[in-house]
């Protein structure tokens, strides 16, 4: 579920308010066996930890600093899972498929800080975890407009209230489609697939929504089953853990609420299902709680054991790890504990999580480190001191225990291209902890929060204005600054001098060069660090 999702899911389970307060009474049906989830040619792959507990990361997050964060963190609270966002409910796909429909509808957004944040993942012993939303498809419904839900009056794609297309459920053609881009995540090095949006629709003018192709025979129930089913003996072979995110009111609904989602019918063909029971989605009066949000603990211990009547298999909670404070979300590992669980995965959209390691440090009655991202200015001055050279000019020169540093811009020749040949790529070369010096010091708000490349935009407009010139203009030449004073710009190698060598007088930068950086912001790239 993604961040609008919150919204929406609190409107539908509202709409069931009147069904829970006869769920309590329901009779429960025998527990659904799952032991033919693993197929005999999976038996001997790994296997997931028999405690699982981790936390979602959005496919904003897969950078440097939220990696090294989640690291800590897991090491710290004892995480040893971290799911990522990979196909999202708009079909976008954060890595480089090779599937031929995902290239020709474009729905890659990119591979790169996925592929080093797995590996990170996976190199630290987390289990990692690759969530695929499904049947929500905006993407591969609007290129492929016979695959989708479609509008029974428009006879276009079908949009939910969010202007989310769908995928056809029953359409087996969708089906394939998810299943081959989980084969690909499977050979990336992802560990498990998590499917999200394993249903029909739940919101918007449903009485629109009409369905080109139609299984035979088999209403909503039955078309969920038959997909995990294919999946299951598609994916198994390839040694795939499989699990699905389910409305958390499964636990209470033994028949179908409207989206095609029961335990009987989903278990048997997955390693673990992962119920979203974030308390405050569950509508007034639920279990006769007149605010259900404020009952974190008896709504997870509830909740689970219901669960744990009807099903084998592994379950593990999705908690709220969003709006909550620290000790409700405590409140929630103590319901999942008390119904004799423990696995669960935390669930923030923007995945940040500072409650959520407070929460754990007192559950765990324990101190967590803070993170380190870089080296202080105290342990840079153990280094003494810098000097990087480019290809045609010493580009930084730092003296770390006065506190200066001198730059200048490189150039490029014909047998070397230089990397330092633009303002950005210059101030890139100087060390996070003086960037942050600099930038406090001019009163601009700057830490481990902020991400480096903000810092860099920042430290760049400082330096054009301080020595009164633009990036097309700035020529090879020594600038100067003393991050342990006044920490302004100034042209001349002053006391570092006869370490920084005065180049020859060189052409200003290459207009093309200059034009063809663009800043953070106006590229729209994900921070690296």
């Amino acid at each position: 579920m993604n961040l609008r999702g919150v919204t929406v899911g609190m409107v539908f389970f509202a709409v069931l308010a009147v069904l829970s307060r006869g769920a309590a009474a329901e009779p429960s049906p025998a527990p659904a066996d799952a032991g033919s989830a693993a197929s005999p040619a999976a038996s001997a792959t790994k296997r997931p930890p028999e405690c699982l507990r981790g936390v979602y990361l959005n496919s904003a997050s897969f950078y440097e600093r939220k990696i090294t964060e989640t690291l800590h963190y897991a090491n710290e609270a004892g995480l040893n899972a971290v799911v990522m966002h990979v196909k999202d409910p708009y079909g976008h796909l954060y890595w480089e498929p090779q599937n031929a429909l995902a290239r020709e509808i474009k729905a890659s957004k990119g591979d790169k800080q996925l592929r080093a944040a797995l590996q990170r993942f996976n190199d630290a012993g987390l289990w990692t975890i690759a969530k695929l939303d499904l049947f929500q498809d905006t993407l591969l419904a609007t290129h492929r407009p016979d695959w989708a839900v479609q509008d029974s009056v428009t006879g276009k794609p079908w949009y939910n209230r969010q202007k989310l297309a769908w995928g056809n459920p029953h359409d087996e053609r969708v089906w394939d489609y998810n299943i081959a881009l989980a084969r690909e995540l499977l050979a990336l090095g992802f560990d498990e697939i998590q499917f999200d949006y394993v249903r029909f629709p739940s919101d918007g003018d449903l009485t629109r929504a009409t369905y080109p192709r139609v299984l035979k025979d088999k209403d909503r129930l039955q078309v969920i089953g038959a997909f995990l089913e294919k999946a299951n003996r598609e994916l198994k072979p390839l040694g795939a853990t499989l699990s699905v995110d389910l409305f958390g009111f499964v636990a209470w609904m033994t028949y179908d609420f409207g989206v095609g989602q029961r335990i009987e019918e989903i278990a048997p063909h997955v390693d673990a299902i992962c119920p979203m029971l974030y308390p405050s989605h569950f509508p007034k009066d639920f279990m006769g709680k007149d605010d259900p949000a404020k009952c974190p603990r008896e709504i997870l211990e509830e909740s689970m054991k219901r669960l744990k009547k009807r099903t084998r298999v592994d379950v593990r909670a999705w908690i709220q790890g969003f709006w909550y404070q620290p000790g409700e979300i405590t409140e929630q590992i103590k319901g999942i504990e008390a119904a004799g669980y423990k696995s669960y995965l935390v669930w923030s959209p923007s995945s940040r999580y500072e409650e959520t390691y407070v929460a754990l440090a007192a559950h765990q009655d324990k101190t967590f480190a803070l993170p380190k991202y870089y080296p202080t200015l105290a342990e840079l001055a153990e280094k003494g001191r810098l000097n990087l050279e480019g290809v045609t000019h010493r580009v930084n020169v730092t003296d770390y225990v006065k506190g200066a540093t001198v730059l200048c811009l490189d150039q490029s020749t014909s047998e070397r291209k230089s990397d330092c040949t633009t303002p950005r790529q210059l101030v890139d070369t100087l060390d996070e902890a003086i960037l942050d010096a600099i930038l406090q010091a001019r009163g601009i708000e700057s830490s481990w929060k902020v991400p480096r490349g903000v810092k860099l935009d920042r430290a760049v407009r400082l330096l054009l204005e301080d020595l009164g010139i633009s990036a097309r203009t700035m020529r090879a030449e020594p600038i100067r600054i003393s991050w342990k004073g006044d920490c302004r710009f100034y042209r001349g190698a002053g006391e570092l001098a006869s370490t920084a060598p005065v180049p020859e007088p060189a052409p200003p930068i290459a207009e093309e060069s200059a034009a063809a950086e663009p800043s953070a912001q106006e590229s729209g790239a994900t921070p690296t660090s």
